[in-house]
């Protein structure tokens, strides 16, 4: 690239050596987008000297600059002048602020996160962009507020009280922008507007930034979004120059039939159904759409990408209206712009500029950007080079004609010059808190994005995309190092500042650290609640009939009287004296306040009644007609805890003593707001009761009070419980459908309506008779309630139901993780457990952090694993043995039923009920001895996070745990009645005859297996839910001596009555056997369901009963737990994923080996 500067030079004379003695600006500066070409035609290429006399150099200087720069021939004799006089810095200063007028919009998913803003702001500089539209901003609140860098940021978000972190839009401005900026008005979180002066007088430029819904938003909203959006552009008259653009969610498309004037065929794919509704607004309006006019590369149209790189859409647009379409000289998007983000920025060249505010005598000071000397590689070079140059100055000293101006002169440029070499000057592009290697990980970043970009091959653009991902994390950890370690450098100054009695650094520091700044700017409103549009309109407009009342005496005045006719009297006074030295009482601010009085008998000014008020604030405190303090104390209670809050980093802080904190650290939960119920009383009263059975899930608040991870689980669980009403009626449907038509089956009614006399099954020597074939009606009956082809039709409705819910809950989880802002959560940003820390007798130095951490060899952790798995294969094991041992039970048990003539005729049924309960209390007996064997092996592990040790501790126990409640049950499905034999052929294994099915099919027995399992457990786990915290609860308050009466004598303290009323509950033990119980029950009624069609209708009821459980347990019968972020539910997906593919395989199974048998019958 060309240095415009010095081309100018040579063209209006000056040596080259005289550019090199004026001090440098930033690179950036030198980039002036002059017309190439007429530079060129009178310069010539390659920097070489022109063959013009000076004053025709001249000549083409002013020409140049007058045209393209100044707009006139006395601004561009300024501009040479200054340049003459080497104020090459200031000029080519003044010519790029000059150049600038582009703007552009860009989709950033969201700012709600360190360190953003200020990458955001130098790839607006990067690009030269006046006017940046963004979306997505996440911020809450309307305000404005200027950023390190100088530019000014313009947002709207929702203004509700703990709102989330959605949506978004924001204006960012540079600093001539500002100087242009007229107004600006907020519309929502997903629409702002802003209005700038440009160069031609008249002319307003109006700016409308939004973020469109999408298309899965239903009607209403979306009518209601568009109407909003045209209400505004139709307040924006058709003289000025207006711009809508942002992310719309619409594709355009390519046909423009029926709209030739408002597009072009310069579009992407077809059209979709925001696409028309923005198609129809554009055409009703006049505004062009600038992505479709404009021949460019698809790649140069494209404005997002998919997740996985596969997909490219045209979602993001500029629109401008018709009368300045030749204002737009091109709209293209701009992908090497970088903020780890799906979108590209799309930028708009304008010829239309906007208004310069001249200031002639201007110097602008430079500062060195001495925040680098913290990094060791900055220092030391800053070192050595300062060392040379003193040494080459002291050799200068020797010589003779030394004076204290040279060798202060020598003094000063070996040091600025150094200074300017290694550090280099201040630009403020970014904050004094992130170090060098964070902007070099941020430029690696954006390296890696422009070779994904130029990648030929899917191959390489995966491979490049990889690693992208990796230094994006390398960044976000970067970055929160950076910020974690200045605010703890802070706290160390704080705590040093504290202990010297040096006052003034400390209350500096502790400004810094609370985030204390200057209150955003926002909007002037009118008296009607409108935004005022123009700066011109903010103050007062005289005409003759104002006065201004109170000018010189603006004092609050109270009077007391104990009647009406005193305080009459009284009144008549003030006002007689005050108009006797010319000041009038202003009647709509005086109020009259009653207290305990029965006259209503108003008072009076100049025969105008005063108006009543019910609360009065008189010298900041607050007086209510009650007469009571609440309101005064509500209010100094609701500013207490704003100001505690702004502290919240200082209370934070591990470096900070207690004697520097203060005596009392006060916690967010303490200071409350009395006029609203806190979130724990919300949560009650809207989701625990029972009453509340019927109501949607807050999930928000949940989230908001209980953390993501919890957020995540009540979310799953609440559409897994939805998804399973659908599963239960059609599941009563097969029942009920098996019921009526029982009597048509052909084997029921041979059965139960002949009287037909059977052989025996063995030789009549050993016990065996003839036997009726009625007497196996009744099991025909059962066995064909599950055996119809109506279970045929469920097992494959299942199956799907099961694919399909996954795929539902990846796209709500999706929803939820953008709405929670957690998208950018990363597991390796967990710290060590305080377990593994203490345990620990290593210690390593983290690559990341350059922290010294605990550390444990990962070889000795794999043979522990090892050892581990070896203990769990043992249990497995264990489990088989009891399952040969129900088996031996349920032979044993036959025999003396049979013997009974009273339970002979039923007996198969008893023994089946019978083993299948004992199963059950073995099954519910090892799990607990293997949950508590496997948290023990999961802790000798040795796992440093605690996503690693609950991945682990998951992975053992649901292994074990899914052989315990399955394995009886799939040898019900698979192994028992096959290969018997047929009798006097019996099979054996191992002398022992192998076990044939009940009269009915072992499909019967199966049903009456998951009936038992499923049922069971499901009424143990509700009554330990019910019991246990209760009996917890009073065993707890019973060991730390937490009766009333301890309680009654701290009562006074508000503060110690919260601490032991939440210290009085039991602690809390996490998800884990709540996830577990789901998990198990998920996998019963899909693999396993078309043997029992109404398990999803028990596993229905119990979900109501387990969400009010868990909701009532969290919010009153444990301690608040730790707030914890997450991204989903973690490793209980995959183990969901890998439930639904077995149920596949035992579904088409059952169908072979059940259902078919029965048709070829």
């Amino acid at each position: 690239m060309k240095n415009w500067s010095e081309i100018l030079l040579k063209t209006i004379g000056i040596p080259s050596i005289m550019a090199q003695n004026v001090p440098n600006p930033p690179p950036e500066y030198y980039t002036c987008p002059f017309k190439k070409s007429k530079l060129e035609k009178f310069i010539g290429h390659d920097n070489q000297e022109s063959y013009f006399t000076p004053t025709q150099r001249h000549q083409v200087a002013y020409d140049i600059l007058a045209t393209q720069a100044y707009g006139s021939r006395e601004k561009a004799q300024v501009g040479i002048d200054r340049l003459l006089q080497e104020e090459v810095y200031n000029a080519a200063y003044a010519i790029h602020e000059v150049f600038h007028g582009d703007l552009g919009t860009w989709t950033v998913r969201t700012m709600w996160d360190t360190g953003r803003a200020f990458q955001i702001a130098a790839e607006m500089r990067r690009y030269n962009l006046e006017v940046l539209g963004i979306s997505e901003t996440h911020w809450t609140q309307v305000e404005q507020q200027r950023i390190t860098s100088g530019d000014l940021l313009l947002y709207s978000g929702h203004e509700e009280e703990n709102a989330p972190h959605t949506q978004g839009v924001a204006l960012m401005l540079s600093k001539q922008a500002q100087n242009a900026l007229i107004g600006w008005e907020s519309h929502g979180p997903r629409i702002i507007k802003a209005s700038f002066k440009t160069k031609k007088e008249g002319i307003t430029m109006n700016i409308i930034q939004c973020y469109a819904i999408t298309n899965d938003y239903n009607e209403d909203a979306k009518n209601q979004f568009y109407n909003r959006l045209q209400s505004i552009i139709e307040k924006c008259t058709t003289k000025d120059l207006n711009i809508l653009m942002g992310d719309f969610n619409a594709k355009v498309g390519m046909d423009n039939t029926g709209y030739e004037d408002i597009m072009e065929r310069q579009g992407l794919e077809e059209r979709t159904e925001n696409g028309e509704r923005f198609a129809n607004l554009c055409a009703f309006n006049k505004l062009v759409i600038g992505g479709t006019i404009f021949p460019n590369k698809r790649i140069h149209k494209t404005t997002w990408t998919s997740p996985d790189h596969t997909t490219q859409n045209q979602i993001d647009h500029i629109y401008i209206n018709k009368t300045f379409k030749r204002t737009m000289e091109e709209v293209r998007t701009k992908r090497g712009a970088d903020i780890a983000s799906y979108h590209h920025s799309l930028v708009a060249k304008m010829k239309l500029k906007l208004k310069k505010h001249w200031t002639m005598g201007r110097r602008i000071s430079q500062k060195f950007n001495t925040v680098f000397l913290q990094d060791t590689d900055k220092l030391n070079k800053f070192k050595i080079v300062l060392s040379n140059k003193f040494q080459a100055f002291h050799d200068l000293l020797n010589g003779e004609g030394t004076t204290v101006k040279s060798i202060w002169k020598g003094i000063k440029e070996a040091i600025t010059s150094t200074c300017h070499e290694v550090l280099g000057h201040k630009k403020h592009h970014h904050k004094e808190w992130i170090t060098v290697g964070t902007l070099d990980k941020i430029q690696e970043r954006r390296n890696k994005k422009a070779a994904i970009n130029t990648s030929r091959t899917r191959a390489e653009k995966a491979k490049v995309q990889a690693e992208y991902t990796v230094v994006n994390k390398q960044v976000k950890r970067s970055i929160r190092t950076d910020k974690r370690k200045y605010v703890e450098d802070l706290a160390k100054m704080a705590e040093k500042a504290a202990r010297e009695g040096n006052m003034r650094q400390l209350y500096d520091t502790t400004k810094k650290l609370s985030g204390n700044r200057r209150k955003p700017e926002r909007p002037v409103k009118s008296k009607e609640g409108e935004t005022s549009p123009s700066e011109g309109k903010h103050g007062i407009q005289w005409t003759s009939r104002m006065q201004l009342d109170d000018l010189d005496f603006a004092d609050d005045l109270a009077l007391l009287s104990q009647t009406q006719q005193q305080m009459q009297e009284k009144t008549n006074n003030v006002a007689a004296a005050s108009a006797a030295v010319g000041l009038n009482i202003h009647k709509g601010k005086s109020k009259v306040l009653r207290y305990n009085t029965a006259c209503t008998n108003p008072i009076t000014i100049d025969g105008e009644d005063l108006e009543d008020a019910k609360t009065f604030t008189y010298l900041g405190s607050i007086i209510d007609e009650h007469r009571g303090s609440d309101a005064d104390v509500k209010a100094r209670i609701g500013k207490a805890r704003s100001a505690y809050l702004q502290l919240k980093n200082i209370w934070n802080s591990k470096q900070l003593s207690t004697n520097t904190k203060g005596p009392y650290e006060v916690d967010e939960e303490d200071l409350k707001n009395p006029e609203k119920m806190n979130p724990r009383q919300i949560l009650y009263w809207y989701w625990a009761r029972w009453g509340c059975w019927y109501r949607y899930q807050p999930l928000d608040h949940i989230r908001y009070y209980f953390g993501e991870k919890i957020g995540f689980y009540f979310a799953w669980l609440g559409l897994y419980t939805a998804w399973l009403l659908p599963a239960a009626l059609v599941g009563i449907f097969v029942f009920i459908y098996g019921l009526v038509t029982i009597n048509d089956y052909v084997p029921v009614r041979e059965a139960c309506e002949r009287d037909t006399v059977m052989c025996p099954t063995c030789d009549i020597s050993h016990g065996c008779r003839y036997w009726n074939l009625r007497e196996l009606c009744f099991y025909l009956k059962m066995s064909y309630l599950f055996d119809h082809p109506g279970s045929v039709f469920y097992a494959i409705f299942m199956v799907i139901w099961g694919v399909t819910y996954l795929e539902y809950w990846k796209r709500k989880n999706a929803k939820l993780a953008h709405r929670w802002d957690v998208l950018d959560y990363e597991i390796e940003e967990e710290r060590p457990r305080p377990q593994y820390s203490a345990h620990c007798t290593q210690y390593a130095k983290n690559p990341i952090t350059d922290v010294l951490e605990p550390y444990f060899p990962p070889r000795a952790r794999v043979a522990r694993i090892i050892a581990g798995l070896i203990c769990v294969m043992v249990m497995v094991m264990l489990v088989l043995v009891f399952i040969v041992a129900v088996i031996i039970y349920r032979f044993l048990i036959k025999i003396p039923l049979f013997q009974n003539k009273l339970l002979r005729s039923n007996a198969e049924i008893y023994a089946t009920l019978s083993a299948a309960i004992v199963n059950l209390i073995l099954i519910m007996c090892l799990g607990k001895v293997y949950e508590t064997l496997a948290y023990k092996m999961t802790q000798w592990e040795m796992h440093r996070t605690q996503s690693e040790f609950d991945n682990q501790l998951i992975f053992k126990v649901f292994l074990f745990q899914f052989v315990n409640f399955y394995s009886s049950i799939f040898y019900v499905a698979f192994f028992k009645g096959q290969m018997v034999g047929y009798p006097g052929h019996y099979t054996s294994f191992f002398g022992l005859r192998n076990e044939a099915c009940d009269n009915g099919g072992c499909l019967i027995e199966l049903a009456q297996q998951l009936l038992v399992i499923m049922v069971g457990k499901q009424i143990i786990s509700n009554c330990q839910e019910i019991l246990l915290p209760k009996l917890r609860a009073w065993f707890h308050k019973y060991r730390k001596g937490l009766n009333k009466r301890n309680v009654a004598s701290t009562s006074d303290l508000s503060s110690a009555h919260i601490f032991i009323e939440d210290y009085k509950l039991i602690p809390y033990e996490g998800l884990f056997d709540e996830y577990l119980e789901m998990v198990l029950q998920f996998g019963f009624i899909t693999i396993f369901v078309a043997a029992f069609p109404l398990a999803p209708f028990f596993a229905l009821l119990n979900n109501w009963i387990e969400i009010r459980l868990d909701a009532k347990k969290l919010v009153c019968e444990t301690r608040r737990p730790l707030a914890e972020r997450a991204q989903n539910i973690g490793v209980w997906f995959r183990i969901l994923e890998f439930l639904v593919r077995l149920a596949v395989i035992s579904n088409v199974s059952k169908i072979a080996l059940f259902f078919l048998k029965i048709y070829e019958c």
